[in-house]
């Protein structure tokens, strides 16, 4: 599965695997590769916690898969909405 999400900090959207989001102290956070992302994230690559970059994220869309979440983010980024209306998709 995969999320759609907003990085507060950088104001910027997304696409990321499910196991690359946490929680930490009452906040999500996704863990972000420096190296090819992208391609990191389609193939579902774990995080290395030690390595990669943590974001904090805000609002989120999960979506089966890496195809439509970036439907999902390209909506999100012409709109600057993330939480969106997924019932028509």
């Amino acid at each position: 599965m995969y999320a759609t999400v907003e990085f507060t900090n950088e104001n910027t959207v997304e696409v990321v695997p499910r196991n690359w989001i946490s929680s930490e102290d009452e906040m999500l956070y996704s863990y972000w590769s420096r190296s090819n992302p992208t391609k990191r994230a389609k193939r579902k690559e774990l995080p290395d916690k030690e390595k990669w970059l943590k974001y904090p994220l805000r609002g989120f869309v999960y979506s089966e898969t890496y195809g439509k979440a970036v439907k999902y983010a390209d909506r999100a980024r012409e709109t600057s909405n993330v939480e969106m209306d997924t019932e028509n998709d």
